[in-house]
């Protein structure tokens, strides 16, 4: 059972690598070089290389002044994630607070990151066409409709930047202004844009092409012809759990296949991306293990990822050799165990790994 979204769980990852690098940027450690690290490093600003003008960009600059700008745009997307980054490494890393505290906070900052990404490729793409291409001003006017779209989505996290950045209200309230002029005037680019891209509506199956203007009664017909929205659809899905349910139930039993233990392994506080599925696997299975009534065997993670290949082999102060002393102690214990049921599994590289142990 996953308990949260896949969604959610990437976002854990993505803000889990986010936290560390600023971490390790604040610590003068060394990290890899991307988009997303130099951003932080730009903005950790350690020694005080860049001056206030050089940081803060958009500074002094009016509202139409950084509307008309990809970069300027660009740059406070950038300092507003990686000021959402640095605040939440500080309270992981420095006040020893539980990641698992910030979930909601780390899908914010998860989102913050993922617009600024959008936007820095969309940006690149545009710079690709020729200087005199006819779709530049159209595709211009998109980027500025999406970069604004996202700064304005949530305008308190623009209201919660340093006072330094000299993000005032006054300029947040005019990024709103300048938002619903943009959208105004690229009412008159989008039918041809569109049309630009040479994809039929009837290419498409869309509602929206169609000459009569039904289209909300053709959304509406074309959902109660999916499978699931049909009459009696519901009973008879609930009837197919049931009975698949009723024969692995009976399989099980006849195969005298028991739940007999529970196992997991679980991180050190200071390290927040070894064990993939911590927030569920370490909070959880100690009161499931008690609600079932049944042995708790958990070991800490020790170790790095060195051997990184799909098939694994023994790798010494490798962190998938905990699984092997896990399973090695289990089975000291338990010699009549016959198997090993693993949850959570969303590849063949983690696969691989249990099978190799």
């Amino acid at each position: 059972i996953i308990w949260e979204g896949d969604n959610y769980m990437l976002a854990q990852q993505t803000v889990r690598y986010l936290i560390k690098t600023a971490n390790s940027i604040a610590c003068g450690e060394s990290v890899g070089v991307n988009d997303t690290s130099n951003a932080l490093t730009r903005y950790y600003n350690k020694g005080n290389r860049l001056s206030a003008a050089q940081l803060y960009t958009w500074a002094n600059r009016s509202p139409s002044e950084i509307v008309k700008s990809k970069q300027l745009l660009l740059d406070i997307l950038a300092y507003r994630f990686a000021v959402m980054v640095q605040q939440l490494a500080t309270k992981v890393y420095v006040e020893k607070r539980p990641f698992e505290d910030f979930l909601v906070t780390a899908q914010t900052v998860c989102t913050a990151h993922a617009e600024f990404i959008v936007c820095l490729y969309f940006g690149k793409h545009i710079e690709k066409l020729p200087a005199n291409s006819p779709l530049r001003p159209a595709l211009d006017a998109m980027y500025c409709i999406s970069a604004l779209s996202f700064l304005t989505r949530n305008t308190g996290e623009l209201y919660a930047l340093p006072k330094e950045a000299s993000v005032t209200r006054e300029l947040i309230e005019a990024l709103n202004t300048e938002y619903l002029n943009s959208i105004k005037a690229a009412r008159t680019i989008a039918v041809p844009l569109v049309d630009a891209l040479k994809v039929p509506d009837e290419t498409l199956n869309s509602s929206l092409g169609r000459e009569d203007g039904k289209v909300y009664e053709d959304y509406m017909a074309r959902a109660l012809e999916e499978p699931l929205n049909r009459d009696g659809t519901g009973d008879a899905i609930r009837k197919s759990f049931f009975d698949n349910f009723e024969i692995k139930n009976r399989k099980s039993t006849s195969a005298d296949s028991q739940l007999k233990i529970l196992e997991n392994e679980g991180s050190s506080p200071g390290e927040t991306d070894s064990f993939m599925y911590q927030t569920v696997g370490q909070s959880m299975v100690r009161y499931i293990a008690e609600c079932m009534e049944l042995p708790l065997y958990q070991v800490e993670i020790k170790g790095k990822p060195i051997n990184q290949e799909l098939e694994y082999t023994e790798t010494v102060n490798d962190e998938a050799e905990s699984v092997y002393e896990l399973l090695k102690n289990v089975l000291k214990e338990h010699p009549d165990i016959g198997g090993v049921s693993v949850g959570a599994i969303l590849s063949t590289y983690q696969a691989n790994r249990v099978q190799n142990m």
